[in-house]
């Protein structure tokens, strides 16, 4: 049966995009969403009009935090151990880091914590618009184009 995808707001034919997320220890919906692809904005949840489950680049929040001692950024505890693990990690390579890496390590970080960020204000026009899916298979998680079936 033939499909499409939507890339950058146009329907296109599948370009074949897997992006392996990693191993699943906890919900599959725990797992950190990478960063669009096509435009490096955020890929968020957007099931309005569309199938459920579906994730659409809106590009970067009206308010974004740009730093991890934004008040906004979630604290220990109120997010999955698994990802408290990995934004462990990541501090203390931080604390011993040269500075010019720890602009990117806090953008990591802010990309792990982005599920349990509150008030993040999106527009909903922003992004380039692309739409994806998360599937997962054998204990790993993938985001992939969503498909739509005419």
């Amino acid at each position: 049966m033939k499909y499409f995808t939507i890339v950058k707001n146009e329907e296109q034919k599948d370009d074949g995009l897997r992006i392996d997320m990693g191993s699943v220890k906890t919900a599959w919906w725990c797992v950190p969403l990478p960063n669009c692809p096509d435009c490096g904005g955020h890929v968020v949840w957007w099931e309005a009009e569309y199938v459920s489950g579906t994730r659409k680049c809106l590009g970067h929040p009206k308010n974004e935090p740009t730093s991890i001692l934004d008040a906004r950024v979630p604290q220990p505890g109120n997010y999955p151990n698994e990802v408290a693990e990995q934004v462990e990690r990541l501090i203390q390579r931080r604390n011993t880091c040269p500075d010019e890496e720890v602009a990117k390590i806090d953008l990591e970080i802010l990309r792990l914590l982005r599920p349990w960020t509150e008030g993040l204000q999106y527009d909903t026009k922003g992004g380039c618009g692309s739409l994806f899916s998360v599937q997962s298979e054998n204990g790993r998680v993938y985001l992939r184009r969503e498909r739509f079936y005419p």
